[in-house]
């Protein structure tokens, strides 16, 4: 049985997004553990707001990677849809950009397949502003 790994920055939306996927990959015949270490599969759910939540995203991106090399890091979230290639070079396998999550399962199966780095984010999809409240648009 795979293994998944779950983890979110930023807003309850994150999380909300993260247990979707969660249990997608569950319907799929994946279980989840709570250490990243113990997964074939992390999901890190990523915020942009503020120059903080981009930092602590690019280091979780890390983290995850060099916590579990072997694991397959799936990397979406608001700081993967503006920051796709740099959620790449720090490691992720899979970058979705928002209007992908629900695809998550499909694609970490079609990653397992043939390795193949997968980036559904288009730079016509990117945004660099963010409405009055500071709310990622995404």
């Amino acid at each position: 049985m795979r293994r998944f790994y779950l983890f979110s920055l930023g807003c309850k939306v994150n999380s909300y997004e993260n247990n979707a996927v969660g249990s997608l990959l569950i319907e799929k015949g994946y279980q989840k553990v709570d250490f990243p270490e113990k997964a074939d599969v992390i999901v890190l759910n990523t915020c942009s707001v503020t120059a903080r939540a981009d930092q602590k995203s690019r280091q979780h991106i890390s983290k995850m990677r060099k916590l579990n090399p072997n694991a397959i890091l799936l990397v979406m979230g608001c700081y993967s849809q503006l920051h796709a290639e740099v959620a790449e070079s720090l490691g992720a396998d899979i970058v979705l950009g928002g209007a992908d999550r629900a695809k998550a399962a499909s694609l970490i199966e079609e990653y397992s397949a043939n390795h193949e780095k997968i980036i559904t984010v288009k730079p016509t999809m990117r945004k660099e502003s963010y409405d009055e409240f500071g709310v990622c648009p995404f």
